[in-house]
């Protein structure tokens, strides 16, 4: 408790029930100088990378119960792939292109949004375009992010190696802490 009072910091417990499995953390939430909790509310986020998943609904659902407890803020990432080359631009321009990804960001976004929205908590949408490791970490950089909660397809390493693995991919490159979420395989399948 000394420590704590020293190092102007509060330590919180946190339980999470994976696979009948529970783990228990203790995270550590700094206090402002002024004694009050949190600080800048940028580096005060939740990344959750969202692509239209059940696996992506599992992480935010978990983003959601960590950002209660901690008082954080939920930021809902969709990276969409670069799709405009020389042979797009040859037959759409380029508002065509940017409108057909909003398009598809909306749609992948749009089940976890209206969860958020019934439950009326508020959270912000990012949409970015390019490669979805380097910019779901770029996000989580440029906001000074504290964490990020991915969810995982569960392909195993192997396979993950083969197809690719955005969830492993976070995992290597971020310069924060990842909760990498193992959603329930007959509820993503169904």
């Amino acid at each position: 408790m000394i420590f704590e009072e020293m190092m102007n910091i509060q330590v919180l417990p946190y339980n999470v029930c994976l696979n009948g499995v529970e783990y228990k953390y203790r995270l550590l939430k700094m206090k402002s100088k002024n004694g009050k909790e949190g600080g800048s509310p940028m580096k005060n986020s939740i990344i959750v990378p969202v692509d239209g998943s059940p696996h992506s609904f599992f992480a935010m659902t978990e983003a959601l119960d960590l950002s209660k407890r901690l008082e954080m803020n939920i930021v809902l990432v969709n990276v969409q792939h670069q799709i405009e080359t020389l042979h797009t631009k040859m037959f759409f321009s380029s508002s065509d292109v940017n409108e057909y990804q909003n398009q598809l960001a909306t749609e992948a976004l749009k089940e976890v949004t209206d969860f958020l929205d019934k439950q009326q908590i508020s959270y912000e949408k990012v949409v970015r375009i390019g490669y979805p490791i380097h910019e779901i970490c770029k996000e989580a950089e440029e906001r000074g992010a504290k964490y990020i909660i991915i969810g995982s397809r569960g392909r195993g390493p192997l396979r993950g190696q083969m197809f690719g693995s955005v969830s492993l991919g976070v995992l290597h490159e971020a310069n924060c802490p990842v909760l990498v979420v193992k959603g329930d395989k007959d509820k993503a399948n169904a």
